[in-house]
């Protein structure tokens, strides 16, 4: 068996996922060229557009890769680009490091390596390999390996040959990795802060099921209509009073703050959306007076301001609507995923586009202190951000001038390019006239846009037609509601009771422990409570309730105690940390618990 096929036969046994890509791809190796450096080492030249380029320096590799290598010594995660011929990676396989991803670009070149290294130098738990050249799916593939706790705060380092030739390539997809990375940071703080909320609002909400619409009957029913979103920001006060003017030609949704400054300009959009968790939202939605805008809203939303709105009401699921998928199989509906976002914006959207709109107008999305303002004049929340001082931080505008923006703000505009990266059919216009620059949008003026875009009528009758509809034939039951309450506060009760007794059965280690024990009795306790764990994380009601609500809080603490037990040499310190860790796990399960219990007797 020649060396590739050896190659091919261990990575089928030991990376099965690349040896499927491997094993479907039709190779080219035309643009390879094996050589020797003046040491006699295999080198390999490959042709580029770039022109021919050796992988490793021909004249002292070993050289090379020392200076390559000088600023990882002390790293323990890293991103590689450039598989090359692995000696690189072999030499880093030397060091402490924990976890190394690789990524190569050109199939054809890992596969012309194949025929040239032994991969049994590379058969270890610390390396994942990844192969592609769309840099956004590598971005995402590295992302999950964060989010999934396998590697921890990364660093970037691409092959000299690699940094030639790839350039570009490996800025974009560092800088795709960054959002991705920024906004996850957002989405984990955010469900830290507002985990309780959003278990109230969805208990509280769950009344208004019966008496809404459904978001999924709009759907596809749009073909051929523009939507406009619309933001608070300062440039509205441009253009806004156009939206009277194409009521009946574009789906007009008014988003955040947007909505009470519609209003007090006597403007209303077909639709608001409301999505937040939070008090000070649901201030927006009590200061509306409208009483036939149709409110489109997340189980999520503040249940004030939902329940204080008495005009129509329409239901929709956000896919990161945790728990909702679940009660909606309990009361018998079932919706489609609209996608969420780090901005209201960007979901309403989604809404639109899946109603079948196109283009996707926004006007008011600044994003930025424009001519030193944050929110157009009448937004519910501009004195409070006003009086706020923000980092700022310097981009460019529309107009290709410098602007400041603020952190969060620059993650919002961060989500808008994600999202408008991933939907390449539908064409998104920013018509705000000011505010920050949104890749991936066409910059146009909203009267060119109206004039270009804006042409067919018959909006105001079809949304009107499409809500009684759905209303009409909304066929949720109150009392099953009720039934799928009164389960969860009996299922709750038996979680209650299964970590009372893991706690009791904790303390009593951590006695044992502190005296020195780590004996059969330990060991004994030890495999009560993975009973316990089993039958808790067997409870349908912790499984789809209650863990959604507390598992970014339990994944930091147990992320916490995998830091210090690497530290920790000591057996007996070891599991005196474990047991401490998870008392305060069942503690906070037992906390959320408590708190879910009396929000459904209130």
């Amino acid at each position: 068996m020649d060396l590739f096929q050896q190659n091919i036969e261990i990575i089928k046994k030991n990376f099965p996922a690349l040896y499927k890509k491997l094993n479907d791809f039709e190779p080219d190796l035309s643009n390879f060229l094996i050589t020797e450096d003046i040491q006699g080492r295999q080198n390999l030249i490959a042709n580029y557009s770039q022109g021919k380029v050796y992988l490793y320096s021909n004249y002292d590799m070993d050289r090379e890769i020392k200076l390559w290598m000088d600023d990882l010594k002390d790293e323990q995660n890293i991103c590689v680009l450039g598989f090359g011929l692995g000696y690189h990676i072999k030499e880093l396989l030397k060091t402490e490091i924990k976890k190394m991803i690789i990524i190569e670009p050109d199939i054809n070149l890992f596969l012309a390596a194949l025929t040239i290294v032994d991969i049994r130098n590379f058969i270890d738990d610390r390396i994942i390999i990844l192969i592609g050249n769309n840099y956004k799916e590598i971005s995402s593939s590295i992302y999950h390996c964060n989010n999934e706790g396998m590697i921890d705060g990364i660093i970037f380092k691409a092959l000299n040959s690699y940094r030639y030739i790839y350039m570009d390539w490996w800025n974009n997809l560092k800088e795709d990795f960054k959002g991705k990375a920024t906004l996850f940071g957002n989405n984990i703080a955010t469900k830290i802060v507002f985990a309780k909320d959003w278990l109230t609002n969805i208990v509280k909400n769950l009344d208004e099921y019966p008496k809404s619409a459904l978001v999924k009957d709009y759907l596809d029913k749009f073909g051929g209509y523009p939507a406009v979103i619309v933001g608070a920001g300062p440039s509205l006060k441009k253009n806004m009073h156009l939206l009277n003017d194409i009521k009946d030609n574009a789906l007009i949704f008014g988003v955040g703050s947007a909505v009470n400054i519609l209003q007090k300009n006597n403007i209303k959009p077909h639709f608001m959306v409301g999505i937040d968790g939070s008090q000070e939202e649901s201030e927006i939605f009590k200061r509306i007076h409208w009483n036939d805008v149709k409110f489109i809203y997340s189980p999520k939303l503040h249940y004030e301001g939902l329940n204080k709105y008495k005009g129509p009401k329409v239901y929709m699921k956000l896919d990161s609507d945790f728990i909702s998928n679940w009660i909606e199989k309990k009361i018998n509906l079932n919706t489609p995923y609209i996608e969420s976002a780090a901005t209201v914006s960007v979901i309403a959207g989604d809404v639109a586009k899946k109603m079948g709109c196109n283009p996707i107008i926004f006007i008011g999305q600044d994003l930025a202190y424009t001519d030193g303002s944050a929110y157009a004049e009448g937004a519910v929340h501009n004195e409070v951000m006003e009086s706020e001082q923000w980092e700022r931080i310097k981009i460019k505008d529309i107009y290709g001038n410098d602007v400041y923006t603020n952190k969060n703000w620059n993650s919002l505009r961060i989500s808008f390019e994600n999202y408008i990266s991933n939907h390449e059919d539908i064409l998104f216009i920013d018509a705000t006239e000011g505010g920050a620059r949104i890749k991936g949008t066409q910059i146009n003026t909203f009267k060119e846009t109206i004039e270009e875009y804006c042409k067919l009528i018959g909006i105001n009758e079809k949304v009107n037609n499409i809500y009684e509809e759905s209303f009409n034939k909304n066929n949720i039951d109150k009392n099953i509601i009720e039934d799928v309450k009164g389960y969860i506060s009996k299922e709750i009760d038996n979680i209650l009771d299964l970590t009372k007794d893991a706690i009791n059965i904790c303390i009593k280690m951590e006695n044992d422990l502190a005296k020195g024990r780590n004996d059969n009795k330990v060991l004994k306790n030890n495999k009560k409570l993975d009973k316990f764990n089993k039958i808790i994380e067997k409870n349908e009601v912790y499984d789809k309730f209650i863990h959604p609500i507390c598992d970014v809080f339990l994944f930091t603490i147990q992320d916490e105690i995998r830091r210090n037990l690497e530290k920790e040499d000591d057996i007996l310190n070891k599991q005196r940390k474990l047991v401490k860790s998870s008392i305060n796990q069942y503690k906070y399960i037992q906390e959320i618990c408590e708190y879910a219990l009396e929000v459904l007797k209130n």
